[in-house]
């Protein structure tokens, strides 16, 4: 009688006690793990967006610099100007095709650049019969604005 446990036996209640709360234990590690991994991947999600979506504010220089023309590329131009929706003021060149115009493209350039840097692609078009416009968007080249983004701003 003495070997055997009596069931008011303190180790064995610690015993019972363990056992049953060890899934809690568990439990509880996992909910802990889970919300520290979302909280780093909203994190890195805040950070990677801020890091990547800054340069859309503000005046770069870089987005504004014209160091050459359609000239430059033996094309006819006109400078034209329209406002935006909300009132921006936008440039463009309007280069007429060599001969009868086959249909017109609008032509706009990415983020930090202006539309010089499609000069290549639109003397191609020019000489191939399409009317080309060009256009500076908003917060580059001669364009208006100080703020560049893929959506409504």
């Amino acid at each position: 009688m003495g070997n055997q446990m009596d069931s008011a036996d303190p180790r064995s209640a610690d015993a019972a006690l363990n056992r049953s709360t060890l899934p809690t234990a568990r439990r509880t590690r996992l909910r802990r793990g889970l919300w520290a991994i979302v909280v780093i991947v909203l994190l890195f999600y805040l950070v990677a967006g801020y890091l990547g979506c800054s340069d859309m504010f503000g005046d770069h220089p870089r987005w504004r610099g014209m160091n050459r023309g359609p000239a430059d590329f033996g094309l006819r131009s006109e400078t034209v100007s329209f406002q935006s929706m909300d009132g921006i003021p936008l440039k463009a060149w309007w280069l007429p095709a060599s001969g009868v115009s086959r249909g017109a493209i609008i032509i706009a350039h990415g983020i930090d650049h202006t539309r010089q840097v499609m000069l290549p692609r639109a003397a191609f078009l020019v000489r191939g019969g399409y009317d080309t416009v060009l256009i500076d968007l908003r917060g580059h080249g001669e364009s208006g604005g100080n703020v560049s983004s893929p959506g409504f701003s």
